[in-house]
């Protein structure tokens, strides 16, 4: 937390987790085309945030392992329960987006967030796609902390339009994963990769969020809560995307590695976090090695009578003290 407090002039959290450095996630940005699935994609997925006088809309590609690349983000200004607004959301979840090579991909699964002040329109237009896999669905509270998977474990029934209910998410889970994802440094599995289409006021909203710590010992419980002043809405479509990932796996058996081997996905340079820290400490083991010590000379042999008058060499206590201490 040294930084947290010498250098953004803000007070340590005691209470609080590790949170994600808006600047770092800028600087690690990459440049793509516009529009082009990069190479590790296997499948896209869509979140959908529901405002109220707004459809947002993020497309989210991803590899093995859960690796990922936000492909587009896209706002519809209108009211879901106006009908040019919904005939123009579904023309979009009917685009098709193409690799450099020129394969197309189509979204696989969405998530369509249910709450807010356009329920039921909501709930008709999913009604009507289920077949394309476009779920309504609805947060947990996150007010317990309790984490629930980010899709039901239970496999839903046949639903009729009459019965049908909007699918309960684990959002609390999702939300972990996104943070843990957006704290990893290097390429790999669970890595999170954009373009330079995200800014300090993307990242924000994607951040818009954080671990808050209640209670000690066994009743400790970690929440997720907003932090003031920011819009929410990139985590939210983050989350649904991730949320429609985990249902399109859990409702159709699909092998995330195996469906990237099908159609052809680059295999992107995976290393493990610890390797990191032995990257960077490459320079100073590959300098020039110190010399070896030179062996002290043996002391001269002494008659088994007399006991021999060598002194010790050194103090036995002091150096096993500095070697436990090296290894510290």
């Amino acid at each position: 937390m040294g930084w947290y407090n010498t250098q953004d002039a803000k007070t340590y959290r005691k209470h609080s987790g590790r949170e994600v450095a808006v600047s770092d996630l800028v600087a690690r940005c990459e440049v793509w085309p516009s529009g082009i699935v990069p190479d590790g994609v296997a499948v896209l997925t869509a979140g959908i945030d529901t405002q109220d006088y707004r459809v947002e809309i993020e497309v989210v590609g991803w590899g093995r392992n859960e690796e990922s690349w936000s492909v587009d983000y896209h706002v519809i200004d209108g009211e879901m329960s106006d009908p040019a607004t919904r005939e123009a959301l579904d023309e979009y979840l009917q685009s098709v987006w193409y690799r450099a090579d020129g394969r197309p991909f189509t979204i696989s699964a969405a998530c369509h967030d249910s709450g807010g002040h356009h329920t039921d329109a909501v709930y008709n237009f999913s009604k009507e796609r289920l077949g394309r896999k476009i779920w309504a669905i609805k947060g947990e509270s996150a007010k317990t902390g309790f984490r629930n998977p980010v899709w039901p474990i239970k496999r839903p029934s046949s639903r009729s339009k009459k019965t049908f209910r909007p699918i309960l998410l684990g959002v609390n889970a999702a939300k972990d994963f996104i943070r843990a994802a957006l704290l990893r440094h290097l390429p790999g599995p669970g890595y999170m990769h954009f373009s330079t289409d995200w800014g300090i006021v993307e990242f924000e909203q994607l951040t818009a969020e954080r671990i808050k710590i209640e209670g000690d010992g066994a009743a400790k419980v970690r929440k997720w809560v907003p932090i003031p002043g920011r819009a929410n809405e990139r985590l939210d479509c983050r989350v649904y995307a991730y949320a429609a990932l985990r249902g399109l796996i859990h409702t159709t058996a699909m092998k995330l590695n195996r469906k990237a081997d099908e159609v052809g996905a680059a295999v992107t340079h995976q290393v493990e976090d610890r390797e990191q820290d032995e990257a960077q400490s490459e320079e100073s083991a590959t300098s020039e090695p110190a010399a070896p010590p030179i062996p002290l000379p043996s002391p001269p042999p002494t008659s088994p009578a007399q006991p021999s008058l060598a002194p010790e060499t050194g103090d036995k206590s002091k150096r096993k003290g500095g070697f436990t201490k090296g290894l510290a």
